[in-house]
């Protein structure tokens, strides 16, 4: 238990529904909840500019009309920041939540929701402690979040070499901000408790050789009702006369996370059947089983407990959510080389390969195996979603108790 008075915590997030970000929250906020502990989530917007379907739900508190969040993207795209136009009943309501709240926890608010410095200048006003979870590399950088290869934010953002790194720009103003943002950072050290937390190890490192204050981490972990159900009793011992592989991509239109020739290949060996989850298939693949996004966390988790293993081409992530309930599930895993793949590379049953290629042969080299990783307890434990809860509880903690960076 916590010996300081902690009962409210105001997360905010770009979006309520949509995104690994968004379940964060969520499940932060469902498990502060059962702990006595109220968090509201203000948001930006959903798809289309519209309301989430969970603000009632999840207790969320919208903050950007549409038409004022596709003028901050417009304005994002010539000037590299958005608007400062605000709604100013939407406002006043995030005002009250920040001034009614013990702290307050940003999460990704780079994306149109408005200007990241109005909003941070809010909670100076009412001088919360203030954690921010870096679910990307948005602060490293002085225009996108996820810079992938490109490594000029280490002296400046001169000169960008991708303008359609997200959120994408037309117009070059990436060294104009990056001063800017990491003086929006030693602001906030100076005035109020702050933690800026990575979600993973990989990115913690970035963030202190990039010099970032009040660094520390937090990994991500699944949420509860997932978790219950993917630990539910034990696993089988494998019947079925294939390997049976799962992939997963709520969009599998994204080429940053899916290769639709991999996964043909990967389907055309012998001795395999394979999963893939997903929604707006380019086209089908005959020999898999194609099954649409899955939101029930529930089904989702026996989906993943009657497989073998799960496939992973996605070199853009962070700390990835679906290797976290792959290891949970019991899965094995092949993935193609990423910093977010070496996050689990001592999980049990996980392979990471140099290439797609490597991939596929690695593959067709287990075709006939037994089938899943062993399921080890203990390392599996590492996501529950109390271990990430209470981490947070003691960042919390250590912010109210007016203790600044470690």
């Amino acid at each position: 238990m916590m010996d300081v008075n902690l009962g409210s915590v105001l997360q905010v997030n770009v979006r309520l529904s949509e995104g690994g970000a968004a379940g964060v929250a969520r499940m932060l906020a469902s498990e502060l909840s059962a702990r006595g502990i109220e968090s509201p989530i203000a948001y930006g917007y959903s798809r289309r500019g519209r309301s989430s379907p969970l603000e009632n739900s999840a207790n969320g508190l919208r903050l950007t009309p549409a038409w004022i969040a596709a003028a901050n993207l417009a304005s994002f795209y010539v000037r590299g920041d958005e608007t400062g136009m605000l709604s100013r009943q939407h406002w006043e309501a995030f005002r009250q939540a920040v001034e009614r709240s013990d702290v307050v926890h940003f999460h990704a608010v780079h994306s149109h929701i408005a200007r990241v410095a109005d909003l941070v200048n809010v909670v100076l006003e009412f001088g919360r402690p203030l954690v921010w979870t870096m679910h990307d590399q948005w602060h490293f950088t002085g225009r996108c979040a996820q810079p992938g290869k490109c490594r000029r934010w280490e002296d400046g953002c001169r000169e960008c070499p991708d303008l359609n790194a997200y959120p994408p720009a037309i117009v070059d103003r990436a060294a104009t901000h990056w001063p800017i943002r990491r003086e929006l950072l030693r602001e906030i050290e100076s005035q109020v408790p702050f933690a800026l937390v990575a979600c993973a190890k990989w990115l913690e490192a970035e963030a202190i050789k990039a010099d970032l204050p009040c660094v520390s981490r937090v990994t991500n972990s699944v949420d509860r009702e997932f978790w219950v159900a993917a630990t539910a009793g034990a696993l089988g011992r494998r019947s079925h006369p294939q390997r049976r592989l799962l992939f997963a991509c709520r969009d599998l239109r994204d080429r940053n996370k899916v290769d639709w020739g991999t996964l043909r290949a990967i389907a055309s060996i012998p001795d395999v059947q394979l999963t893939i989850v997903g929604d707006h298939a380019p086209e089908p693949i005959e020999a898999a089983q194609m099954v649409p996004a899955v939101s029930d966390r529930r089904t989702l988790a026996e989906l993943m407990r009657e497989r073998d293993a799960l496939v992973f081409l996605s070199t853009v992530d962070y700390f990835p959510l679906t290797l976290a309930e792959a290891i949970t599930s019991g899965l094995g895993i092949y993935a193609v080389e990423s910093q977010a793949a070496r996050e689990f590379e001592d999980a049990p049953g996980m392979r990471i390969l140099p290439s797609k290629n490597d991939l596929i042969q690695a593959v067709k080299m287990d075709a006939t195996s037994s089938g899943r990783a062993s399921l080890d307890p203990t390392y599996r434990e590492r996501f529950s979603p109390s271990v990430m809860v209470d981490s947070y509880c003691e960042i919390y903690e250590r912010l109210l108790e007016g203790r600044m960076c470690k």
